[in-house]
């Protein structure tokens, strides 16, 4: 299940948090599998942006009991090592519940989009993005603004 050099995951969560979730991917996007993106080291251990910040004290079975997971290989451009590195120097940091807002604000107000991010705060599908993007997979033009990129969007731009 765990490519070799790891890889980037996405899963369907049980909870009301992810049920939320979903349903905003669902109405901005007319999809709603998913609510949690995350980055898997070849140990198992999983990186990801939770309500209580950035962690890595998971291992991939423990991050959506009860629902499902989809993993994916990094691409052929992207340094694991350097995704891993990204990953480790932003442990501890707080989640960005400032950017779940300007997200559902969008979702509602599209033409109109606040930027309530914090320094220093993540979501987890902006830690993937930006760790990918850490590693070598430079996708630019694909959002305005990383921090705010939703797990959908993000398994779209690796499909």
């Amino acid at each position: 299940m765990i490519p070799p050099n790891g890889g980037i995951g996405f899963c369907r969560s049980t909870g009301l948090v992810a049920k939320i979730i979903r349903l905003g991917e669902w109405l901005r996007f007319r999809k709603g599998e998913i609510n949690h993106a995350f980055i898997i080291h070849p140990s198992g251990m999983v990186y990801q942006a939770e309500a209580r910040g950035v962690t890595n004290c998971r291992q991939i079975e423990d991050v959506a009991p009860g629902g499902q997971i989809w993993v994916y290989p990094f691409p052929d451009d992207v340094n694991p090592e350097s995704v891993f590195r990204f990953c480790r120097i932003n442990i501890g940091k707080r989640y960005g519940w400032g950017s779940i807002l300007a997200i559902a604000l969008d979702v509602l107000l599209p033409l109109w989009t606040p930027a309530f991010r914090r320094p220093d705060t993540w979501i987890c599908s902006a830690l993937a993005a930006e760790a990918l993007r850490a590693g070598g997979w430079v996708r630019s033009n694909l959002w305005p603004d990383i921090y705010v990129v939703t797990p959908t969007q993000l398994r779209d731009a690796l499909e």
